[in-house]
């Protein structure tokens, strides 16, 4: 072989790797961008608030909205959150229906209120949902100690939020103080005794019950019973 064709055959092979890299690249890129996508289903959602502190997913019209009390503290209402999100595809995001999330901080006197905290500060800068998530998924740490100011500094700064801002909210015990009371409140009147307690509610109504056989559906409900009470408005 002559100086002249190994020179050709090597440049062959660049332009083959080069090819393949970008190949690599664009398909890492669609993976990247599929993996963001599932983590976090609520992108393009209407975020708000009751009246009362509690956030809220979904169209305002929506005629239907599901009410959910969560400890952050509680492993039960992280696994329950793979229903919600079912549920916010199958029905939020149609604008079928919307759901409500009311923090209670019990489960866990120190981690619990922090969490809460945490949680609504977030919100303060329109990332309550995200960082909703972020801290249900510590629950995998299984440790004594779960909700430290590192852990959530760096789901802070992995959301892209002012890390230091929020941590300053966190770190005032008085930070959404009568938000959180109201949710208890709320949870007291209603009979709330275990977690997560999913309820529902027609319009600005009071929550009601999940029932079978005139008997309350205590705990997390399947998605099938959660569908059951949405109210499609008919088409004029």
């Amino acid at each position: 072989m002559t100086h002249r064709q190994q020179l050709m055959l090597a440049t062959g092979i660049l332009v083959t790797l080069l090819g393949l890299y970008a190949v690599i690249l664009v398909v890492n890129a669609r993976m990247e961008a599929a993996a963001s996508a599932t983590a976090i289903p609520y992108a393009g959602l209407t975020r708000r608030f009751t009246n009362d502190g509690a956030p809220i997913l979904g169209a305002p019209e929506a005629a239907t909205t599901i009410v959910v009390f969560v400890d952050y503290a509680c492993p039960h209402c992280a696994l329950y959150q793979s229903v919600l999100d079912a549920f916010i595809e199958q029905a939020v995001r149609p604008g079928q229906a919307r759901l409500e999330i009311r923090l209670l901080a019990g489960l866990d006197p120190t981690g619990s209120p922090v969490a809460a905290r945490a949680a609504l500060c977030a919100g303060a800068q329109n990332a309550f949902w995200e960082m909703h998530t972020e801290l249900l998924q510590m629950q995998a740490i299984r440790s004594t100690d779960i909700f430290t100011s590192d852990r959530i500094r760096a789901a802070a700064e992995k959301l892209g939020l002012n890390s230091e801002e929020l941590l300053r909210c966190l770190s005032n015990p008085n930070s959404f103080r009568d938000a959180l009371q109201s949710n208890v409140d709320l949870a007291n009147s209603l009979g709330v005794k275990t977690l997560p307690a999913v309820l529902y509610r027609r319009g600005s109504s009071y929550p009601a019950w999940f029932e079978r056989n005139n008997q309350r559906l205590t705990g997390g409900v399947s998605l099938d019973i959660l569908s059951s009470v949405i109210q499609v408005t008919p088409a004029p």
